[in-house]
């Protein structure tokens, strides 16, 4: 790799930012010039999952030399087995992708499993791995759009993949660095390669043809036997191979040269072992089948638990009696042969179904019920802390001989719960209440409440209920029941939607963000605009102390602009509080009940940051989670120290007095003047940069974990300024030991000390578990003075490219070096 003796931003002119000129920078920051940042910081266990373990997985796959190694996919990230399944390893997110985002997008297919090397196709983007942890690019930019067919089981660098429309299918034996191009006999999507027979197998409608593996043609056709109609997938291996079709499920023992009929049933998944195995697996609704006998005959398999949909099937190649089925409740495993199917307990640290929210139990520490946890609007209980969920339904008022209803859960008391369904038929909307915590249900209102906002009063027995309808005028109606929620009376409507409330404990009143401005009540109907100093943003997070109820916290969708405010007089005035957090939107806000001065906020696609002194600065404290997508956080009511964060991922759980992992926070900001960008994790400097300090500064959006503390494989990354080209003066980073060196003995940079930690990437250019690539960019010289741009975006370095920003990093993916996921 070259580097260059490059900047990556500058300071407002006449003030440059280095520790020899310290009247350029605040006095922390020049103390802390030379030695280690936030040296006071320590690791620790993280957030771990809650429950339940039932998301639906996109892909799995067995290791081909590791009988008990599985993989398993979902949503952009990657799990591991090292015992058929009994417990996984999160092993990281495709991060830089340009279809990665809320929720991220899925990995449609995970293929040939050699040792711990994968080939993934996700978002018509195909990566390779090395490690089964650190991903790249495969195809080098040669293909746009490209899909993967299969790779080689024995041999990960042969493998066919298509692209375009129709598809042009390519065959390589060097991980697409070259290929050969394949003419189709026709318009397809649906290919098999029968690796160990030496075939590759294509069906356009009802016709299959057939072409020798590694040649660019003729086809030839085999279908001999097959019935019109359409054929939707091949299985097999060996001699034996199986055709899905619209009838029925067909057989061939002689790779295509004649076909008959296995299975007179229309089956949605074929699943069979590798080679001359005869066992072989096919889904007829929500059933299984099997075949012992190269499928000449067919046998029932007993119900997964709950009859779910399977929508996949894995066998795995050294052992048929290991099966892997993907349901649209997770996944289910079998040891057996499928005489009995096992759903994953959330032990196995497989993730969960999305979370909007979490209720739990005053009195009970594992009682935990979890909204929207298995469909949606769906809601599970658990009373073992996690282990074990029950899903909550109720019937149809309007049509009991329909499907039950997953119920969304609004709070819980005791025995006492209360929660909402709509009818998707004619979209009513029910109130449900139960005495016997969720084993059975009545209707408390009908036809008027939706999706809204239920809040306790102090007293415990009156509840206030806040419905949004989103009609063409949209309108708030206020319930109150004084009865814990047996009877309900209406208080009247308001215009706009309500985002969030809540009542001060103390005096009853209510504060509410209703149509992006923050209000207040005495009673629930008649509000008020309230609440000097808040931007013109939409609220939609707030959170009020319980021991000092006079201060409060607001967060804001703020995309520009600080995303928390703080009040210390009961909301009347605000001020901003969001040193060292990223711009973004603050979606959930929760204050420490064992230490009011500790302040937690999540955010959309931003993770978890904590404040331990009231708001003045953050740190992020995300470590553990799968994805950084906050929907809600919410402390324990039996166990101050507990918290919980609602993710896509599923309810993850942290002990916040010894479990919760501190990172740094690296903020980037703009000089448009230079056309330079600077980035900080010091949260004196951010608070510097943020406050106007440095005039022409402004944030760019941008910020990412860095690594706060030392530990293995971590390098500190060295801080230098320089002058040189003035008026740019700029900076420029680096954890590469021999270029921090070399930078020491010249004279145009001044080392500053450590900024703060990356870890490298391998040789092959690769990041381990955990991390994602970092990227930096270089401006080429251009405007007079070089820069630099640091990122962990792949769609910004196409952008700076774009503009004749050069890559600083691995040839293979581009990544200059590694930071925490």
């Amino acid at each position: 790799m070259t580097y260059r003796l490059a900047l990556e931003a500058g300071s407002t002119p006449g003030q440059p930012a280095h520790c020899a000129r310290g009247s350029a920078l605040l006095p922390a920051l020049i103390m802390a010039c030379g030695v280690s940042l936030a040296s006071s910081l320590v690791d620790a266990a993280g957030w771990t999952l809650a429950g339940p373990a039932n998301a639906p997985l996109t892909a799995a796959a067995f290791d081909v030399s590791a009988p008990n190694v599985v993989v398993a996919a979902r949503d952009g990230q990657l799990f591991s087995s090292s015992d058929s399944g009994g417990t996984w390893k999160f092993v990281g997110g495709l991060y830089g992708t340009n279809c990665y985002g809320p929720p991220p997008a899925a990995i449609v297919n995970v293929a040939g499993a050699q040792g711990a090397q994968l080939t993934l196709d996700m978002c018509q983007n195909l990566f390779y791995s090395p490690d089964g942890e650190s991903w790249g690019h495969l195809s080098n930019g040669l293909l746009t759009g490209a899909r993967l067919v299969s790779t080689n089981p024995t041999d990960q660098r042969q493998l066919y993949a298509y692209a375009g429309t129709p598809p042009t299918l390519v065959y390589s034996t060097d991980r697409l660095q070259t290929y050969l191009g394949i003419v189709f006999p026709g318009s397809t999507t649906v290919f098999y390669l029968d690796w160990s027979s030496g075939f590759i197998f294509s069906a356009v409608g009802a016709t299959v043809y057939r072409l020798p593996i590694g040649q660019a043609g003729p086809w030839q056709s085999a279908s001999t036997g097959l019935p019109p109609g359409t054929i939707s997938a091949f299985a097999g291996g060996g001699t034996h191979l199986y055709a899905v079709t619209d009838t029925g499920v067909y057989r061939s023992s002689n790779q295509g040269g004649q076909w008959q009929v296995s299975l007179a049933q229309t089956a949605g998944i074929v699943a069979a072992g590798n080679g001359s195995n005869l066992v072989a697996y096919a889904s007829v609704g929500r059933a299984l089948q099997k075949s012992t006998d190269g499928g000449l005959t067919w046998n029932p398999l007993p119900d997964l638990p709950g009859r779910p949909l399977i929508h996949s099937l894995v066998v795995s190649p050294s052992n048929p009696l290991q099966v892997v089925a993907l349901t649209d409740r997770g996944m289910a495993l079998s040891n057996d042969g499928g005489a009995s199917f096992v759903a994953a307990p959330t032990s196995s640290q497989l993730p969960g179904s999305r979370a909007l929210g979490v209720v739990t139990n005053p009195s009970q520490r594992n009682d935990i019920y979890v909204m929207d946890a298995v469909s949606q609007l769906g809601s599970s209980r658990t009373v073992d802390g996690g282990v074990t969920w029950n899903t909550m339904y109720v019937p149809n008022p309007d049509a009991p001989d329909q499907p039950l209803q997953p119920l969304r859960l609004l709070w819980a008391s005791g025995s006492i719960v209360l929660a909402t369904t709509i009818n998707p038929d004619n979209g009513a909307f029910y109130l449900w209440r139960s005495t016997n915590s969720g084993a059975t249900w009545t209707v408390a209102l009908g036809y008027t409440v939706g999706f809204g906002r239920l809040v306790p009063d102090t007293n415990g027995t009156t509840l206030y209920f806040f419905n949004n309808y989103n009609v063409s005028v949209p309108f708030v109606e206020a319930f109150k029941s004084i009865d814990s929620g047996v009877t309900w009376t209406s208080l009247g409507s308001l215009p706009g939607t309500m985002y969030v409330v809540r009542q001060r404990p103390d005096t009853g009143e209510f504060f509410a963000g209703i149509s992006g401005s923050f209000y207040r009540s005495t009673d629930a109907l008649h509000w008020s605009g309230f609440g000097n100093g808040l931007p013109a943003a939409k609220l939609i997070a707030l959170s009020i102390s319980a021991t000092s109820p006079s201060t409060m916290y607001a967060g804001f969708d703020a995309q520009t602009g600080w995303p928390v405010y703080k009040s210390t007089d009961g909301g009347a005035t605000w001020s901003p509080a969001a040193v060292g957090l990223p711009n973004g939107t603050a979606k959930s806000l929760a204050v420490d009940p064992a230490t009011p001065t500790t302040v937690y906020v999540g955010f959309i696609e931003g993770g978890v940051y904590r404040s331990a002194d009231g708001g003045a600065t953050w740190a992020n404290v995300s470590g553990g989670l799968y994805d950084t997508y906050i929907n809600d956080l919410t402390f324990s009511l039996a166990d101050p120290h507990r918290l919980f964060a609602s993710t896509p991922s599923g309810l993850f759980g942290v002990d916040t007095v010894n479990d919760l992992p501190v990172a740094a926070n690296a903020v980037e900001y703009y000089y448009p003047t230079f056309d330079h960008y600077f980035v900080t994790a010091l949260p004196a400097e951010i608070a510097a940069l943020d406050s106007g300090v440095f005039s022409g500064w402004a944030r760019t959006g941008e910020a990412y974990r860095v690594e706060a503390t030392d530990g293995n494989g971590l390098n500190p990354v060295c801080r230098f300024f320089s002058a040189t080209f003035a008026p740019k003066s700029s900076h420029f980073y680096t954890p590469y030991t021999q270029e921090c060196q070399s930078l020491m003995e010249g004279l145009v940079w001044q080392y500053e000390g450590n900024a703060f930690r990356l870890r490298l990437r391998g040789m092959d250019g690769y990041c381990p578990g955990g991390f994602r690539p970092y990227y930096r960019l270089y401006n080429n010289g251009m405007e007079g003075a070089p820069a630099h741009r640091y990122t962990v975006k792949a769609s910004i370095v196409t952008q700076m490219k774009a503009l004749g920003w050069v890559v600083e990093g691995a040839v293979e993916t581009n990544a200059f070096a590694c930071v925490p996921q």
